[in-house]
């Protein structure tokens, strides 16, 4: 793939704590995935350059986007 948009930036995991000190949820986070998600749903390919390591469970929506890479 040949991306049209290159993001370069932070990929996060987020900890969301629920109401109440409810217990704590995992959220992908971070400036590129935002704006990586944000490009590929406008009808961009994406290729996103972070630190974060593939194996990161949480980066699930972005590898599971045929459109960001």
């Amino acid at each position: 793939m040949n991306p049209s948009v290159v993001v370069l930036g932070h990929v996060t995991l987020d900890l969301i704590q629920g109401t109440a000190g409810g217990a704590l949820s995992q959220q992908l986070g971070g400036a590129a995935s935002f704006c990586a998600r944000v490009a590929a749903h406008q009808g961009e390919t994406v290729g996103v350059v972070t630190s974060a390591p593939p194996s990161l469970e949480v980066l699930a929506p972005l590898a599971g986007n045929p459109r960001i890479a």
